[in-house]
Protein backbone atom coordinates (compact mmCIF):
# COMPACT_ATOMS: atom_id res chain seq x y z
CA UNK A 1 0.00 0.00 0.00
CA UNK A 2 1.27 3.34 -0.91
CA UNK A 3 1.10 5.17 2.28
CA UNK A 4 0.42 8.82 0.13
CA UNK A 5 -3.01 6.84 -0.18
CA UNK A 6 -3.87 5.99 2.65
CA UNK A 7 -6.65 7.26 5.05
CA UNK A 8 -5.10 8.15 8.52
CA UNK A 9 -5.29 5.24 10.18
CA UNK A 10 -5.26 2.49 7.36
CA UNK A 11 -2.09 0.67 6.94
CA UNK A 12 -1.24 -0.34 9.85
CA UNK A 13 -1.98 -3.25 12.43
CA UNK A 14 -1.05 -4.59 15.53
CA UNK A 15 0.75 -7.72 15.97
CA UNK A 16 0.77 -8.30 19.49
CA UNK A 17 0.74 -6.51 22.50
CA UNK A 18 0.67 -7.46 26.58
CA UNK A 19 1.15 -6.37 30.37
CA UNK A 20 3.74 -8.83 32.15
CA UNK A 21 4.59 -8.55 35.93
CA UNK A 22 7.93 -9.26 37.00
CA UNK A 23 9.32 -9.51 33.44
CA UNK A 24 12.53 -11.53 33.67
CA UNK A 25 12.79 -12.73 30.06
CA UNK A 26 16.50 -12.19 28.39
CA UNK A 27 16.06 -11.09 24.64
CA UNK A 28 19.04 -11.16 22.24
CA UNK A 29 17.21 -11.35 18.58
CA UNK A 30 16.49 -9.27 15.91
CA UNK A 31 12.86 -7.85 15.76
CA UNK A 32 11.12 -7.42 12.66
CA UNK A 33 8.29 -4.87 13.73
CA UNK A 34 8.14 -1.92 15.39
CA UNK A 35 7.40 -2.22 19.06
CA UNK A 36 6.81 0.34 22.02
CA UNK A 37 7.78 -0.58 25.25
CA UNK A 38 7.07 0.66 28.42
CA UNK A 39 8.65 -0.35 31.90
CA UNK A 40 5.97 1.04 34.47
CA UNK A 41 8.87 -0.26 37.27
CA UNK A 42 12.09 -1.96 37.85
CA UNK A 43 14.83 -1.79 35.35
CA UNK A 44 16.73 -3.82 32.83
CA UNK A 45 19.66 -3.69 30.90
CA UNK A 46 19.21 -2.81 27.19
CA UNK A 47 21.74 -2.76 24.31
CA UNK A 48 21.27 -2.23 20.08
CA UNK A 49 23.78 -4.44 18.15
CA UNK A 50 27.01 -5.01 19.87
CA UNK A 51 26.83 -1.36 21.73
CA UNK A 52 27.28 -0.91 25.23
CA UNK A 53 24.22 -2.22 27.56
CA UNK A 54 22.08 0.76 28.83
CA UNK A 55 20.28 0.77 32.08
CA UNK A 56 16.52 1.31 31.22
CA UNK A 57 14.64 2.10 35.27
CA UNK A 58 11.07 2.60 35.46
CA UNK A 59 9.14 4.62 34.46
CA UNK A 60 10.60 4.55 30.90
CA UNK A 61 9.58 3.57 27.56
CA UNK A 62 11.85 2.25 24.68
CA UNK A 63 11.96 1.40 21.45
CA UNK A 64 12.41 -1.22 18.97
CA UNK A 65 12.77 -1.17 15.26
CA UNK A 66 12.96 -3.65 12.73
CA UNK A 67 16.67 -4.87 11.30
CA UNK A 68 19.02 -4.13 14.44
CA UNK A 69 19.85 -7.32 16.65
CA UNK A 70 18.28 -6.28 20.31
CA UNK A 71 19.67 -7.81 23.58
CA UNK A 72 17.41 -6.98 27.23
CA UNK A 73 17.44 -8.38 30.22
CA UNK A 74 16.97 -7.82 33.90
CA UNK A 75 18.98 -6.04 36.06
CA UNK A 76 17.64 -8.03 39.27
CA UNK A 77 15.34 -11.47 39.86
CA UNK A 78 12.14 -9.27 40.61
CA UNK A 79 12.58 -8.14 36.95
CA UNK A 80 10.73 -5.55 35.79
CA UNK A 81 6.50 -4.58 34.93
CA UNK A 82 6.50 -4.85 31.42
CA UNK A 83 3.72 -3.54 29.03
CA UNK A 84 4.57 -4.00 25.05
CA UNK A 85 2.73 -3.38 21.65
CA UNK A 86 4.13 -4.09 18.83
CA UNK A 87 3.08 -3.54 15.00
CA UNK A 88 3.56 -2.79 11.58
CA UNK A 89 2.67 -1.60 7.92
CA UNK A 90 3.10 1.52 5.89
CA UNK A 91 1.54 3.70 8.44
CA UNK A 92 4.19 2.53 10.81
CA UNK A 93 6.93 3.55 8.04
CA UNK A 94 5.14 7.01 7.97
CA UNK A 95 5.51 7.16 11.48
CA UNK A 96 9.12 7.25 11.63
CA UNK A 97 9.73 9.36 8.71
CA UNK A 98 7.31 12.23 10.78
CA UNK A 99 9.76 11.63 13.69
CA UNK A 100 6.87 9.98 15.58
CA UNK A 101 8.57 6.95 15.94
CA UNK A 102 12.53 6.95 16.91
CA UNK A 103 15.06 5.66 15.01
CA UNK A 104 18.93 6.27 15.38
CA UNK A 105 21.45 5.59 18.31
CA UNK A 106 20.57 3.71 21.02
CA UNK A 107 19.80 6.83 23.27
CA UNK A 108 17.37 7.58 21.21
CA UNK A 109 15.11 4.61 21.62
CA UNK A 110 15.04 5.32 25.68
CA UNK A 111 12.56 7.88 27.30
CA UNK A 112 11.62 9.02 30.93
CA UNK A 113 7.90 9.01 31.02
CA UNK A 114 6.86 12.11 33.26
CA UNK A 115 3.40 11.12 33.84
CA UNK A 116 3.11 7.21 34.63
CA UNK A 117 -0.21 7.44 35.52
CA UNK A 118 -1.46 8.91 32.34
CA UNK A 119 0.86 6.71 30.21
CA UNK A 120 -0.06 3.57 32.21
CA UNK A 121 -3.74 4.26 31.74
CA UNK A 122 -3.51 4.72 27.95
CA UNK A 123 -1.68 1.62 27.63
CA UNK A 124 -4.30 -0.35 29.29
CA UNK A 125 -7.36 1.10 26.95
CA UNK A 126 -5.42 0.43 24.33
CA UNK A 127 -5.10 -3.29 25.77
CA UNK A 128 -8.69 -3.39 26.50
CA UNK A 129 -9.72 -2.37 23.09
CA UNK A 130 -7.82 -5.29 21.59
CA UNK A 131 -9.57 -7.87 23.51
CA UNK A 132 -13.16 -6.89 21.49
CA UNK A 133 -11.17 -5.50 18.21
CA UNK A 134 -8.61 -6.73 15.46
CA UNK A 135 -4.94 -5.35 15.30
CA UNK A 136 -5.78 -3.06 12.35
CA UNK A 137 -9.40 -1.84 13.69
CA UNK A 138 -9.12 2.28 13.79
CA UNK A 139 -9.81 2.95 16.93
CA UNK A 140 -7.07 0.39 18.32
CA UNK A 141 -4.74 2.23 15.67
CA UNK A 142 -6.05 5.52 17.37
CA UNK A 143 -5.22 4.30 20.57
CA UNK A 144 -1.88 3.43 19.83
CA UNK A 145 -0.91 6.86 17.88
CA UNK A 146 -2.28 8.35 20.98
CA UNK A 147 0.65 6.75 22.90
CA UNK A 148 2.94 7.84 20.54
CA UNK A 149 1.49 11.70 20.57
CA UNK A 150 2.11 11.20 24.48
CA UNK A 151 5.59 10.60 23.62
CA UNK A 152 6.61 12.58 20.99
CA UNK A 153 5.43 15.58 23.43
CA UNK A 154 7.90 14.56 26.12
CA UNK A 155 10.88 14.90 24.05
CA UNK A 156 14.31 16.04 25.72
CA UNK A 157 14.59 19.71 27.12
CA UNK A 158 16.41 22.26 24.46
CA UNK A 159 19.76 22.81 26.55
CA UNK A 160 22.04 25.75 27.43
CA UNK A 161 25.51 24.61 26.02
CA UNK A 162 27.91 27.09 28.42
CA UNK A 163 26.47 25.17 31.29
CA UNK A 164 26.16 21.54 30.28
CA UNK A 165 29.90 20.80 30.37
CA UNK A 166 30.61 22.06 34.34
CA UNK A 167 27.30 19.79 35.23
CA UNK A 168 28.46 16.57 33.61
CA UNK A 169 32.05 16.93 35.34
CA UNK A 170 29.72 17.13 38.05
CA UNK A 171 27.97 14.60 37.79
CA UNK A 172 31.33 12.53 36.83
CA UNK A 173 32.69 13.08 39.83
CA UNK A 174 30.12 12.27 41.32
CA UNK A 175 29.53 8.78 40.03
CA UNK A 176 33.21 7.71 40.55
CA UNK A 177 32.93 9.04 44.01
CA UNK A 178 29.81 7.18 45.16
CA UNK A 179 29.43 3.96 42.57
CA UNK A 180 26.87 2.24 44.87
CA UNK A 181 24.63 4.49 44.05
CA UNK A 182 21.52 3.32 42.05
CA UNK A 183 22.63 5.84 38.36
CA UNK A 184 20.24 6.49 36.41
CA UNK A 185 21.27 8.56 33.31
CA UNK A 186 18.76 9.68 31.80
CA UNK A 187 17.27 11.34 34.69
CA UNK A 188 20.83 13.02 34.92
CA UNK A 189 20.96 14.12 31.23
CA UNK A 190 17.95 15.95 32.01
CA UNK A 191 19.11 17.55 35.28
CA UNK A 192 22.10 18.94 33.16
CA UNK A 193 20.08 19.93 30.80
CA UNK A 194 20.72 18.02 27.80
CA UNK A 195 19.53 15.48 25.89
CA UNK A 196 20.79 11.33 26.50
CA UNK A 197 22.90 11.48 23.52
CA UNK A 198 24.71 14.94 24.16
CA UNK A 199 25.27 13.98 27.95
CA UNK A 200 26.91 10.99 26.70
CA UNK A 201 29.23 12.91 24.19
CA UNK A 202 30.34 15.20 26.79
CA UNK A 203 30.97 12.52 29.19
CA UNK A 204 32.90 10.85 27.18
CA UNK A 205 35.00 13.69 25.93
CA UNK A 206 35.51 14.64 29.39
CA UNK A 207 36.80 11.01 31.09
CA UNK A 208 37.23 8.98 28.15
CA UNK A 209 34.77 6.40 28.90
CA UNK A 210 30.96 6.47 28.63
CA UNK A 211 28.72 7.07 31.61
CA UNK A 212 28.12 3.46 32.06
CA UNK A 213 31.61 2.28 31.42
CA UNK A 214 33.06 4.93 33.96
CA UNK A 215 30.30 3.55 36.49
CA UNK A 216 31.38 -0.04 36.14
CA UNK A 217 34.78 1.09 36.37
CA UNK A 218 34.68 2.73 39.31
CA UNK A 219 32.18 -0.50 40.81
CA UNK A 220 34.56 -2.70 40.01
CA UNK A 221 37.90 -0.56 41.39
CA UNK A 222 35.70 -0.18 44.64
CA UNK A 223 35.00 -4.33 44.44
CA UNK A 224 38.84 -4.64 44.10
CA UNK A 225 39.21 -2.72 47.49
CA UNK A 226 36.81 -4.71 49.12
CA UNK A 227 38.28 -8.16 48.20
CA UNK A 228 41.70 -6.79 49.31
CA UNK A 229 40.88 -5.64 52.59
CA UNK A 230 38.56 -8.85 53.16
CA UNK A 231 37.80 -12.46 51.93
CA UNK A 232 34.20 -11.90 51.77
CA UNK A 233 31.30 -13.84 49.30
CA UNK A 234 31.32 -12.78 45.79
CA UNK A 235 27.68 -12.02 46.21
CA UNK A 236 28.29 -9.30 49.27
CA UNK A 237 30.80 -7.67 47.21
CA UNK A 238 28.45 -7.51 44.06
CA UNK A 239 25.43 -5.93 46.19
CA UNK A 240 28.00 -3.87 47.80
CA UNK A 241 28.89 -1.98 44.85
CA UNK A 242 25.54 -1.75 43.28
CA UNK A 243 24.99 -5.01 41.52
CA UNK A 244 22.78 -8.20 42.73
CA UNK A 245 23.46 -9.80 39.44
CA UNK A 246 26.54 -11.69 40.96
CA UNK A 247 27.44 -13.11 37.30
CA UNK A 248 26.91 -9.99 36.06
CA UNK A 249 29.62 -8.70 38.26
CA UNK A 250 32.10 -11.18 38.03
CA UNK A 251 31.97 -10.37 33.70
CA UNK A 252 32.25 -6.52 34.96
CA UNK A 253 34.84 -7.59 37.12
CA UNK A 254 37.09 -9.66 34.60
CA UNK A 255 36.59 -6.87 31.85
CA UNK A 256 38.18 -3.70 34.28
CA UNK A 257 40.27 -5.73 36.13
CA UNK A 258 41.87 -8.31 34.02
CA UNK A 259 41.03 -11.28 36.09
CA UNK A 260 37.99 -12.87 38.08
CA UNK A 261 37.04 -11.59 41.27
CA UNK A 262 37.50 -15.38 42.91
CA UNK A 263 40.97 -15.39 41.97
CA UNK A 264 41.35 -11.57 42.49
CA UNK A 265 40.30 -12.45 46.13
CA UNK A 266 42.64 -14.99 46.69
CA UNK A 267 45.90 -13.74 45.02
CA UNK A 268 45.74 -9.99 46.56
CA UNK A 269 44.28 -10.86 49.98
CA UNK A 270 46.75 -13.47 50.96
CA UNK A 271 49.46 -11.40 49.74
CA UNK A 272 48.95 -7.58 50.70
Amino acid sequence: MDDTNMHHFDGCRIFRANHIRGYCNRIDRRIETWTLNYVHAGALYFAVEEDEPQIVRGPSAFWTWPGPRYRYWPTTEEGWDHYYVSWYGPRAVAWQRSGLHPRGAPELAIRPIRDPTRFRSAFETLLSALKSRSGNDPEVVHRLEGLLLQLHRQRPPVYRESNVPQAVSRIAEAVIADPQRDWDFAGEAEQAGCTPTHFRRVFKAQTGMSPLTCLNKARTDLAAELLRRERLHLQTVASAVGLDDVGYFSRLFHRHQGMAPGTYRDVYHTFE
